[in-house]
């Protein structure tokens, strides 16, 4: 049975109300807990009786790890008051307290919200794209009960997470509710959840914390960028990512469209990249042969950025090709230069201070008498500075004496 430190069922519901002198119905007297399966087979649950009552669950369960089950109510309640009752399944138990209403008050309960952020106390953390856990993420909520019953809450769905409570009030006055969190934040923001009680209303505010994306890739995200110093009110490099994805390499990998003033070709499938992130590395897919100038294509992957610490260094693996008939063997090798530092950036829109960048140093090794030898003094080497849920704001290019040649700056972006 799945318990907290003080041995409550948890994540735990009851359900229905529990009047003094009116028998349960099986239907809907009920209590739901969560059991952690070791071995599939038949089970059986049960509380002890307390006050006149019980519930009891068997079945079979079919799969292991955490399940959830129904004990059903049995039998009448004899006495109004809190009955705290013992659930064993196996060696292992938890409680539960079942309040039971005085005899002919078993209607809905009547009560007001606590204005304002309902006295909210808010539990747990919320990181976007991360579900809610009913254990851990509960908003405390302040209520003034004025009759006693059942009541039941719950907010409508808001930036993917609903929050919900049911239960009984046995006693009038000031009370506390503990509303469990369910679903998934979909975006990093700060947002208002508002809750509705007959005539009174409140809201509270969940702060989803940021989800860490450095490229992010999701459909129908675009950018765009000047070139060098050019100020022109048109745009001069855009992209933009499409619904369909690409299948490569036993990878998903998202596409990025461009529009660089000649559009797209014939067939509306000229890409600006192939793109995928696994774990905190994010990767291009790419034909190496074009961008290094092999006579024919070489398509492979790479790691172009990491959420890392400054100082890190990676390598990417070897493209081998022949340049002009010749054979040649070139990898790129990362340093993340700085992490997570303020980055300014003029543009014809104006001047635009994102925070959180990490810039990262793309250098060219070539393989030549067995060993890898440093290129950049021939190549020369290249920056990208990517924000943190933003992507690249800013990409320069560094001659073989380590002058500025070629750069492109954000000066507008969106990101769905």
């Amino acid at each position: 049975m799945q318990s907290d430190v003080t041995g409550d069922c948890l994540p735990k519901t009851i359900n229905g109300a529990y009047v003094a002198n009116t028998a349960l119905a099986p239907a809907t007297n009920t209590i739901t807990v969560q059991v952690d399966v070791a071995k599939t087979g038949s089970y059986v649950v049960v509380s002890d009786t307390i006050n006149g009552y019980y519930f009891h669950a068997s079945g079979v369960f079919a799969a292991t790890g955490s399940n959830t089950v129904t004990l059903k109510g049995n039998g009448t309640p004899l006495s109004a008051g809190t009955n705290n009752f013992v659930i064993s399944y196996d060696s292992s138990i938890c409680d539960i307290a079942v309040t039971v209403l005085p005899s002919g008050a078993g209607g809905p309960a009547a009560f007001t919200l606590a204005a304002g952020n309902c006295s909210a106390v808010i539990n747990g953390t919320y990181s976007a794209g991360t579900p809610l856990n009913a254990l851990n993420n509960t908003v405390t909520i302040s209520v003034n009960v004025t009759v006693i019953g059942t009541y039941s809450i719950s907010t409508t769905a808001t930036n993917g997470m609903t929050f919900s409570a049911s239960g009984t009030f046995a006693s009038t006055g000031v009370q506390t509710v503990s509303l469990a969190g369910s679903g998934t934040p979909a975006s990093n923001i700060n947002t208002t959840i508002p809750v509705s009680a007959g005539a009174s209303s409140c809201s509270f505010v969940i702060p989803v914390t940021g989800l860490i994306d450095y490229f992010p890739r999701t459909t129908n995200s675009n950018w765009s960028y000047e070139y060098d110093d050019n100020i022109d009110p048109a745009d001069t490099l855009y992209r933009k990512v499409i619904a369909p994805t690409l299948s490569a390499l036993g990878n998903t990998y998202n596409i990025f469209m461009p529009n660089d003033g000649s559009g797209l070709d014939s067939n509306g499938t000229y890409s600006a990249g192939y793109y995928r992130k696994s774990g905190t590395d994010y990767f291009e897919y790419f034909d190496a042969g074009s961008y290094i100038g092999y006579d024919n294509p070489v398509w492979g992957e790479y790691i172009f950025v990491k959420d890392a610490a400054a100082g890190t260094n990676w390598k990417s693996g070897a493209f081998t090709g022949t340049y002009s008939g010749s054979p040649l063997t070139i990898r790129f090798s990362y340093t993340i230069l700085q992490k997570d530092v303020p980055i300014s950036i003029t543009t014809s829109k104006g001047t635009v201070n994102y925070t959180n960048v990490i810039v990262v140093e793309e250098k060219y090794e070539q393989f030549t008498g067995g060993t890898w030898v440093d290129v950049t003094s021939v190549v020369g080497y290249g920056k990208s500075y990517y924000a943190r849920n933003i992507g690249l704001i800013k990409y320069e290019a560094f001659d073989g004496t380590g002058a500025l040649s070629y750069q492109q700056e954000l000066r507008r972006y969106e990101i769905f």
